[in-house]
C-alpha cells in the first residue's frame, strides 16, 4: 500500500501519498527523486490560486520523509554551484525568472553589491533577526513583539534589551505579504493602514536589522523597506493596502517574520546551499527592473511624457522600420523623453536599411554611434550582411547633425520600397544580398561603417561565415 505522507503550510495542508519519478530541471537531472501526490488540500490560499503543484526549495531537515530536491540536485546533477537565485518581475502578470547553478550575479538583474548573509537555521532560508522597527533609529525597537506575551524572568532565553535572542526572519517565495505574529501585526496595523496610494509616501520604512555574523551579535546589516513596497495597491478600491499578513506564532518554534513574493519583487535574491552543513548563505540586492513600452512614436511617446515626465527614456530599441527609425528618434528627442546615457538600439539599418537615421546619429553630436557587423541567415542558410547601430545619447550637448545629401534621401526611398515588397513575400534571399553589397558602399562613400561583431578591428564578414554557419 502507498505510504502517504501530510504537510502543514502557513496559508494550508496537504496531504496524499508518496510517489517518485525523474526530475529535471533544465539542463540539470535527479533520479527518482520522491514527490507527493496531492489528494487532499485545505486552506484559502490553495482554494483561491489554480496550482498544480509546489515545489520546496528549503532545506533535507524541513522535508517530509524524504530528503529534499535541492539537495538531490547538488549531488547527483552536473550543476556548477549549489545556488539558485529569483528574479521576479514587479509587475506579476510579467513573471520573472529562477537561474541554477550559479553565475546569477553577473546577469545585470540587480543594482549594487549583493549582501550576503549566513543562514540562520537550515531547514528555511533564514536570517538572524535582530531587530525590528518602523521608522527612524530613535523610534521604538518592536521585536520583543515577536513573543506571544511580554518577555519575564523565566521565559527562556533573551537578550538583555529583552529581545528574542533566536528571532529569524525567513525569506520565502511561497509567501505572498509580509507576515508577523499577532501583537506585533497589531503594532504595525496601528501605524500604517489603507490610504490613498498617492499619499503612501508618509508611512514609515520597515527596518530589519539582521545577523551577518552568527557568532558575533553586533555584526549587522539593516534591510531598509520603503512604504512603496510593502504598500499594495487594491485592484478593486485603487487604495494601497499594507502588505502584511497576521501569522499565528505557532507555525514555527522560534519567533519568525518572513519576508514574501512582496518583497522578493523587489529584491534580487540568491540562494546559496552550503557543502558542509552550516555553511549556507543568502544574497539580498534592490532588483533592476524597467517598464518597457512596445508601438510606434506616435502611439507611445506621448503616454510615456505623461506617466513618466521629461528625461525618463533609458532605452529605445527599433526593429525593421527602415525610414522611419528617423521619423520616431525626432519625435523623441523633440519631446526631450531621452535621459542622459540613454542607449538607442536599431537593427536592420543596412537590411532593409536606415539611411537618414544612420546619417543622423552619426552627425549629431548628441550621439556617439557605434555600427556592428551581424552575420544573418537567408533561404537556403545562406548568411547575409546586416548592421546594428548602437547609440548613446548625451544631454546637453549643443548642435545638431547637417541636413542629409540627396544621396541618403533617395537611399531611404529605396529601403522603403523594397521593405513594402518584402511584406508581400517578393524577394530572394539573393536580392537581399545584392540590396546590402550596393547600401554598404553607399554608406560607406558617406564615411558610415560598420565593423564585424567580433569586435576585431581587421576582420572581415566573410571570414565569419563558417563561424555563423557552424553556430
Amino acid at each position: 500500500m502507498p505510504e502517504r505522507f501530510e504537510t502543514e503550510y502557513g496559508s494550508g495542508r496537504l496531504s496524499g501519498i508518496l510517489a517518485s519519478d525523474d526530475i529535471f530541471v533544465g539542463p540539470f537531472r535527479v533520479k527518482a527523486q520522491s514527490l507527493g501526490l496531492i489528494s487532499e488540500e485545505s486552506g484559502d490560499a490553495f482554494a483561491a490560486f489554480p496550482i498544480d503543484g509546489i515545489v520546496g526549495l528549503a532545506f533535507s531537515a524541513l522535508s517530509v520523509k524524504t530528503r529534499s530536491l535541492l539537495d538531490h540536485l547538488v549531488e547527483e546533477s552536473a550543476m556548477p554551484k549549489p545556488e539558485f537565485a529569483f528574479y521576479l518581475h514587479r509587475n506579476p502578470t510579467k513573471g520573472g525568472a529562477v537561474i541554477w547553478g550559479g553565475g546569477a550575479d553577473r546577469l545585470g538583474l540587480h543594482d549594487g553589491d549583493m549582501k550576503w548573509f549566513p543562514v540562520a537555521e537550515e531547514r528555511f532560508w533564514s536570517l538572524a533577526l535582530r531587530g525590528f522597527r518602523l521608522g527612524s533609529a530613535e523610534d521604538e525597537q518592536l521585536l520583543p513583539l515577536l513573543l506571544p506575551k511580554k518577555p519575564e524572568a523565566g521565559d527562556g532565553p533573551v537578550l538583555l534589551q529583552g529581545l528574542p535572542e533566536n528571532a529569524i526572519l525567513v525569506v520565502d517565495s511561497g509567501t505572498t505579504f509580509f507576515t508577523a505574529p499577532p501583537r506585533l501585526f497589531n503594532k504595525i496595523t496601528e501605524k500604517v493602514w489603507p490610504m490613498n496610494c498617492d499619499k503612501i509616501h508618509t508611512l514609515p520604512e520597515f527596518v530589519f536589522t539582521v545577523g551577518t555574523n552568527m557568532s558575533n551579535h553586533s555584526a549587522v546589516h539593516e534591510l531598509r523597506v520603503p512604504p512603496d513596497v510593502y504598500m499594495i495597491q487594491n485592484a478593486f478600491t485603487g487604495d494601497c493596502m499594507p502588505g502584511v499578513m497576521n501569522m499565528e506564532p505557532g507555525f514555527h518554534d522560534r519567533p519568525f517574520m518572513i519576508l514574501g513574493e512582496v518583497f522578493l519583487r523587489h529584491y534580487f535574491s540568491i540562494f546559496r546551499k552550503g557543502r558542509v552543513p552550516g555553511d549556507s548563505w543568502l544574497g539580498l540586492a534592490p532588483a533592476r527592473a524597467s517598464e518597457v513600452w512596445a508601438g510606434n512614436s506616435g502611439d507611445v511617446a506621448h503616454y510615456i511624457l505623461e506617466r513618466f515626465g521629461e528625461h525618463s527614456v533609458a532605452m529605445v530599441f527599433m526593429d525593421h522600420r527602415g525610414s522611419l527609425f528617423h521619423d520616431d528618434l525626432q519625435t523623441f528627442e523633440e519631446m526631450n523623453l531621452l535621459q542622459d546615457g540613454c542607449r538607442v538600439l536599431a537593427d536592420n539599418t543596412l537590411k532593409p536599411g536606415a539611411p537618414l537615421f544612420l546619417w543622423h546619429v552619426s552627425r549629431s553630436p548628441a550621439f556617439s554611434t557605434d555600427l556592428v557587423v551581424v552575420p544573418e541567415f537567408g533561404l537556403g542558410h545562406q548568411v547575409l550582411q546586416d548592421w546594428v547601430a548602437v547609440s548613446r545619447y548625451n544631454l546637453g550637448v549643443e548642435g545638431c547633425s547637417a541636413p542629409p545629401p540627396p544621396v541618403v534621401t533617395e537611399l531611404s526611398e529605396r529601403c522603403d520600397a523594397l521593405r513594402r515588397l518584402s511584406l508581400s513575400g517578393g524577394l530572394a534571399s539573393q536580392d537581399w544580398a545584392k540590396h546590402a553589397e550596393e547600401m554598404e558602399s553607399a554608406l560607406k562613400a558617406l564615411d558610415i561603417d560598420a565593423t564585424v561583431a567580433s569586435g576585431e578591428p581587421d576582420g572581415r564578414f566573410e571570414d565569419r561565415k563558417s563561424m555563423a554557419l557552424n553556430s
